[in-house]
């Protein structure tokens, strides 16, 4: 049962309506899985291809969640504490739609993708490596690039679960289900830290995961906003599935990028400058951030102490530099005419909904005092991973016209310091300095992308059948 996509309000998941789109949607698309641990299985097809569709389409509907099951295990946690069990969704690439017998043609007519405009070219069918240019990332055959990654990759299985023991046996099981079809070119481990009030924290030691679009009623109901509302219509996330062998089911196109974070390297970097500006390093940490590790925002409060707070707007404040990541991924109303914005719905449209987990061990949880010496500079860092509508619209916008751009959302504002691909010659404005001098720095590249790709989440009734159909 079909519903209209743009209208601009939260939606009742109990709804008739709204539950039949839930019960053909793959769940963690319009809510956050939840679990504390993740397995991601990046699959290359190597079998005859209705062999591969004849095991698919027999194991995928047995252990794909969807979204109204999510819905009703968030429910049952809620009243009872049950747990909600194993959590599973599955990807496509362009690549593995092609395996399986569909062309490109085909691929635009039945998965249309919006244009980003203002000459974007990213987009599912030509896939991630494609577009390295425009999002500034490693030439693919870069050594930098992990070899996993190099590959033609077709598929994403991504495994969750509250228990670690429980989610290594259903990647088990899923290896040796899809054994005879596949072969697991690259395999991540995630996890989530959480302090004793359950927020997580991603490996710089900020809480995470705080700012997200809101489509159901039970997260509106949570987040209560006066200045800032996060609720988003449908159409940011979901895109009609016209390849299921049924009409009015939907699906999302899926951006994952695995982000190595030299840890070390920006606690030393803070307290570099934390000692030309005289200022604490969680100060200069906030300022490249937006927020501090608590989680409260600078453009709410100049110290920690009020939390994950996301009820806010940046308006004529300067307390938050433009150049802070959240500032630059979110504007929250900060048009800029270079970019062409007139009003904020035009803004709103290039949000994305984030899906991202921790992955790395380390001796001690990010939120935990240690010393420099203690934190790591390699082998941690974000799998992440988002939703949207339109990859070009959306995550390649965020990435092309915000994150890199030295001119956005102001002139001289410099690439986003954390997730921005650095450059020689961009500086952001770190404030004044003691003997008022305007300091002016690049503050490095502390974030290294390693490998991804651009998926999308097919709906349920596609799973049964996986290839071609006409309606």
């Amino acid at each position: 049962m079909s519903v209209n996509l743009n209208e601009d309000t939260v939606r009742n998941p109990q709804d008739t309506d709204v539950r039949g789109v839930l019960e053909t949607l793959q769940g963690n698309i319009l809510q956050a899985h939840g679990r504390d641990y993740a397995v991601y299985l990046f699959l290359q097809f190597t079998e005859e291809v209705s062999r591969v569709r004849e095991v698919l389409s027999s194991y995928l509907p047995r252990i794909v969640t969807s979204a109204a099951k999510q819905f009703d295990d968030a429910r049952k946690f809620a009243s009872s504490k049950v747990d909600g069990g194993l959590f599973a969704t599955f990807f496509l690439s362009a690549a593995g739609y092609r395996y399986l017998g569909f062309t490109n043609a085909q691929l635009k007519a039945l998965l249309p993708e919006p244009s980003g405009g203002q000459g974007f070219r990213s987009n599912f069918i030509e896939g991630m490596k494609a577009h390295a240019s425009e999002l500034r990332d490693p030439d693919p055959k870069d050594e930098r690039l992990e070899a996993g990654y190099k590959e033609e990759i077709h598929a994403l299985l991504l495994l969750a679960h509250d228990d670690q023991s429980w989610v290594k046996q259903a990647e088990r099981s899923s290896r040796d289900a899809l054994a005879g079809i596949a072969r697991v070119v690259v395999a991540e481990d995630g996890y989530a830290p959480r302090d004793e009030n359950l927020q997580a924290y991603e490996h710089f030691g900020f809480a995470d995961g705080i700012s997200q679009p809101v489509f159901l009623q039970k997260d509106a109901d949570a987040s209560r906003p006066a200045a800032w509302n996060p609720v988003e219509p449908l159409s940011l996330v979901l895109v009609e599935d016209g390849a299921a062998p049924v009409a009015g089911v939907y699906g999302s196109f899926f951006v994952f990028r695995k982000l190595e974070q030299d840890v070390r390297g920006f606690a030393e970097r803070t307290a570099e400058l934390a000692k030309t500006l005289r200022v604490s390093p969680e100060q200069v940490g906030a300022k490249a951030v937006g927020r501090f590790r608590d989680g409260t925002p600078l453009a709410v409060a100049q110290a920690s102490g009020t939390g994950a707070v996301n009820d806010f707007v940046y308006g004529a404040t300067t307390a938050c530099p433009m150049h802070a990541h959240i500032r630059k991924a979110n504007p929250r109303g900060d048009f800029a005419p270079t970019i062409g914005f007139t009003e904020e719905v035009a803004e709103r449209s290039h949000r994305i909904v984030r899906r991202g987990i921790p992955y790395g061990d380390r001796p001690k949880k990010p939120f935990q005092p240690q010393s420099i010496a203690e934190m790591p500079t390699a082998g941690v860092g974000i799998l992440f991973g988002c939703y949207q509508a339109s990859i070009a619209n959306q995550f390649a916008f965020i990435q092309s016209r915000w994150l890199n751009r030295v001119d956005f959302p102001q002139d001289r504002v410099g690439i986003d310091p954390i997730t921005g691909s650095q450059q020689a010659g961009s500086a952001n404005d770190w404030g004044a300095a003691p003997d008022r001098h305007e300091v002016r720095e690049n503050f490095g590249q502390f974030v290294t992308f390693k490998g991804g790709e651009f998926f999308f989440a097919p709906s349920i009734p596609f799973l049964g059948v996986l290839a071609p159909v006409s309606r």
